[in-house]
C-alpha cells in the first residue's frame, strides 16, 4: 500500500527463529472451514481459544484469529502454499490440543518451514528489503499523550557497527524468551530482545507466564 518495508532479523530470514526450526511431528495452521466436520466454523474455533486459555486471553484478539484463519488459510495457498489435501480436493484437518473439531491443516513437520518460504518469496516480490544479522537494540520514542515511534537503533552484529533507521510505524515479531531458561528447546537468539524494548517504549506485557 506504498509503504517502504525494512525486514530486521537477528539471523537470516528464513533460517533463525522459532517457526523455521521448529521440530513437532505435525505442526498446524488452525482454520474452521469445516472439510472434516461441517459443525465446525469460526464461532466454535472462537470459542475453543476462550476456554482453552481459562478466559485469559483478550476475547476480541482471539476472535480475530479464529474469523480470520479461513481466508488467511486460503491466502498462504494462493502464494503457493501446499497444505496436504484429501483426493477430493478438501484439506486434510486433524484434531489438535484444545479443539472439538478436527481444524488443524498443514504439511507435518514442514508447516512452518513452507509458510515461511512463501512469505519470504511474497516479501521480495513486493519489495521488502532485509537487513541480516541485525539486533534491534531500543525504540526511538516520542515523548508525550500519544508517545509516537519514531524510529529504532540497532547494531549490526558481524562488525558491531550501530544502525538507526527512522519510521513511522515498527511491527515486533520476535520469537520469544525462551534463553531465559538453563534447559530449554529453543533455536539460538531467543533472548526477549521485543518484550524487552516493548516494556520501556510503554507497551505493556500481559500472560508472560505462557511460554510455549
Amino acid at each position: 500500500q506504498g509503504a517502504r518495508v525494512l525486514l530486521v532479523d537477528k539471523g537470516t530470514a528464513g533460517q533463525a527463529g522459532t517457526t523455521s526450526n521448529a521440530a513437532s511431528d505435525w505442526m498446524a495452521f488452525g482454520a474452521a472451514i469445516g472439510h472434516v466436520d461441517p459443525r465446525d466454523n469460526p464461532r466454535e474455533h472462537w470459542m475453543d481459544i476462550l476456554v482453552k486459555d481459562g478466559l485469559v486471553c483478550k476475547p476480541e484478539l482471539a476472535r480475530l484469529i479464529a474469523f480470520q484463519a479461513p481466508e488467511r488459510l486460503l491466502e498462504l495457498e494462493t502464494w503457493g502454499v501446499a497444505f496436504d489435501k484429501m483426493p477430493d480436493g478438501r484439506f486434510v484437518q486433524v484434531l489438535s490440543d484444545g479443539a472439538r473439531f478436527a481444524r488443524a491443516c498443514g504439511r507435518g513437520a514442514e508447516t512452518g518451514a513452507v509458510i515461511v518460504a512463501t512469505l519470504l518469496q511474497r516479501a521480495k516480490w513486493l519489495g521488502v528489503a532485509f537487513a541480516p544479522d541485525v539486533a534491534v537494540l531500543d525504540l526511538l520514542v516520542q515523548e508525550g499523550p500519544s508517545r509516537a515511534v519514531m524510529g529504532a537503533i540497532a547494531i549490526n552484529l558481524a562488525d558491531r557497527e550501530p544502525l538507526g533507521v527512522l519510521c513511522p510505524a515498527i511491527i515486533l515479531a520476535t520469537g520469544g524468551a525462551g534463553a531465559i531458561y538453563s534447559l530449554n528447546a529453543f533455536p539460538p537468539g531467543m533472548t526477549g530482545d521485543g518484550y524487552a524494548i516493548a516494556l520501556r517504549a510503554g507497551v505493556p506485557l500481559v500472560n508472560m507466564e505462557f511460554i510455549q
